[in-house]
C-alpha cells in the first residue's frame, strides 16, 4: 500500500516495487484486482489449496501486466495492484489493455483451477479498476506516498469504483487522458465519493460477439480464435441443446393435459411456455440471474391503451414488486411502452449508466427501485404480435421483458441473435393471446 505524504504514515507493501533509479515523483496508472467473496469461494478448500489458487491468479495478472508494461506493486493472497507508467510521451491505457486481457483469462483459469483441485466447478470472480495519480517512487519498500485522492482512497473505496464482479472500470482520471478510440470502449456508469477522491467512473463495454458460424468459418486459423470466442462457442452449443429441451417439455405438459382430460386453453399454453422460458435462460445462463414479465395490452373505456403485468417468473428468493403493475401505453418514458408503439425490440445494455445518463435514458417505476437488492443491470423488451396476412401488419399483443443482473446482458447489435433463440417462446405466447382474444378453445 501506499503513505499518505502529508501526515508520513507509512502503509506497507510486499510485492515488486515499479523501477526506479532514485527517489521521484511518478504519475502512474493503477490497475487494482480483488477476488470477490474470496471467504466464501475457499471455504471448502485448505490451507494449501488456498495459497495454490491465489498463486495461480496473481501469475496471470503479472502476466497481463508486464505484457503491457506494467508490474505488481502489491499483491496480499487474493488480490493486488499494480503500477504503469503514464507521462507525456508514453501511450495511455496500458492499465486497459492489461485488464481487458486479464478479465478475458479468467474463465479458463477458473477451469484450470477446477481441473487442478478435481472439482465439477470452480467460479472465481473479481473486481477490477483502473485509475491515474502521482506517486513518490523511493525505491525502498515501505516508503513510496501519495496524496490520498491519488491512491488510498482509490484503493479503499475499490468496491465502490468497481460496483460489479468481472467488469473493468476506470475512473475519470484515467478516462480522461486515454485517446478516442480507446474512451469510446467505455460508458459513463455514475460519479462516486470515496474519503478525499470524487470520481466519475466508466465501465468497459462489452464488443458484440461475432455469430457463431462466422466464428468457425476461421477453420482454417484456429490461432485466430481469442479465449473469449472459444468460451462463447462452448457456451452456445451448450445453450442450443437446453433450449431444445426446454420447448420440449412445453409439448410434453399439453399432451398431459390431453391425456388427463383437462382440455387445453389459452392460459396452459402462456403458462407452460413462461416456464420453460425461465428454466431455459437461467440453466443456459448460469452466471446470471435473468427475470422474465409480461405485459398484455388492453383498451380502457376511455380509449386509452394499457399494460398489465400477467405474468412474471423471477429467480428463487426474488419476486416482483407489484406483479399487477398497470402503465399506460402514452407514458412513453417507459420502455415496455416504446416497444409496444414501435412494435420494435428495444435494448438497454446498462440500466445504471442510462439512469444516470445526462440526458436521462431509463425511468423507473416508482422510488427507490435502484436501491433494491434486486440488481437491474441489463433489460431487453420484446413485442410479441402476429403479422395480418392481407396488410402485414403487426398486431401487438403485449410485450415480453427480459432482465439481468450483468451489465450488457443485452446489446443491441445481438438481438438477432436473441430473437433466434426465443422464437419459438415469442411464437406459443402469441398462439395463445389469438387464443384469448378471440374465445377459442383448442
Amino acid at each position: 500500500m501506499i503513505s499518505d505524504g502529508n501526515s508520513g504514515a507509512e502503509i506497507m507493501r510486499t510485492g515488486k516495487k515499479i523501477d526506479a533509479v532514485s527517489p521521484c515523483s511518478e504519475i502512474v496508472e493503477i490497475l487494482f484486482t480483488d477476488t470477490a467473496k474470496s471467504q466464501e469461494l475457499f471455504k471448502k478448500f485448505n490451507s494449501a489449496e488456498k495459497a495454490k489458487a491465489q498463486g495461480l491468479l496473481k501469475a496471470q495478472f503479472s502476466k497481463a501486466c508486464v505484457k503491457h508494461g506494467g508490474k505488481i506493486h502489491t499483491w496480499n493472497g487474493d488480490g493486488g495492484f499494480a503500477f504503469f507508467p503514464s507521462k507525456t510521451g508514453l501511450e495511455f491505457g496500458n492499465s486497459v489493455e492489461a485488464a481487458k486481457d486479464f478479465l478475458e483469462s479468467i474463465p479458463r483459469l477458473n477451469e484450470q483451477t477446477a481441473l487442478a483441485f478435481c472439482v465439477q466447478e470452480f467460479t472465481r470472480n473479481v473486481r477490477i479498476s483502473a485509475h491515474r495519480g502521482e506517486i513518490y517512487i523511493t525505491g525502498e519498500a515501505g516508503l513510496d506516498s501519495a496524496d490520498p485522492k491519488e491512491f488510498d482512497a482509490f484503493i479503499k473505496g475499490e468496491k465502490k469504483i468497481a460496483p460489479d464482479n468481472d467488469e473493468v472500470f476506470i475512473t475519470s482520471q484515467l478516462h480522461s487522458v486515454l485517446g478516442a478510440n480507446a474512451k469510446n470502449m467505455f460508458q459513463f456508469y455514475k460519479r462516486v465519493r470515496c474519503g478525499s477522491l470524487l470520481a466519475d467512473i466508466y465501465r468497459l463495454k462489452k464488443a458484440p460477439m461475432e455469430k457463431t458460424h462466422n466464428i468457425l468459418k476461421r477453420e482454417e486459423a484456429l490461432s485466430t480464435i481469442t479465449e473469449s470466442e472459444w468460451t462463447h462457442l462452448k457456451s452456445e452449443i451448450f445453450a442450443k441443446c437446453r433450449n431444445v429441451a426446454a420447448r420440449n417439455q412445453i409439448t410434453k405438459g399439453l399432451i398431459r393435459r390431453v391425456w388427463q382430460n383437462k382440455g387445453l386453453s389459452y392460459k396452459d399454453i402462456f403458462e407452460l411456455t413462461l416456464d420453460s422460458l425461465h428454466v431455459y435462460l437461467n440453466d443456459a445462463f448460469r452466471k446470471h440471474k435473468i427475470r422474465i414479465t409480461y405485459w398484455r395490452c388492453s383498451r380502457e373505456k376511455s380509449g386509452d391503451e394499457i399494460l398489465t403485468i400477467v405474468g412474471h417468473r423471477y429467480p428463487k428468493g426474488e419476486d416482483v414488486s407489484n406483479p399487477s403493475r398497470v402503465v399506460c401505453v402514452k407514458d412513453q418514458h417507459y420502455q415496455v411502452c416504446r416497444a409496444f408503439s414501435r412494435k420494435e425490440v428495444l435494448v438497454t445494455p446498462s440500466v445504471v449508466s442510462a439512469r444516470n445518463a445526462k440526458m436521462k435514458l431509463w425511468f423507473d417505476f416508482y422510488n427507490g427501485q435502484a436501491n433494491k437488492k434486486r440488481h437491474l443491470a441489463s433489460a431487453m423488451q420484446i413485442p410479441v404480435y402476429h403479422r395480418v396476412e392481407k396488410s402485414n401488419e403487426k398486431n401487438v399483443f403485449g410485450v415480453l421483458c427480459l432482465d439481468a443482473d450483468k451489465p450488457d446482458t443485452f446489446l443491441e447489435e445481438e438481438i438477432p441473435m436473441w430473437i433466434d433463440d426465443l422464437v419459438g417462446y415469442l411464437v406459443n405466447i402469441s398462439l395463445s393471446e389469438s387464443i384469448l382474444q378471440h374465445s377459442v378453445s383448442l
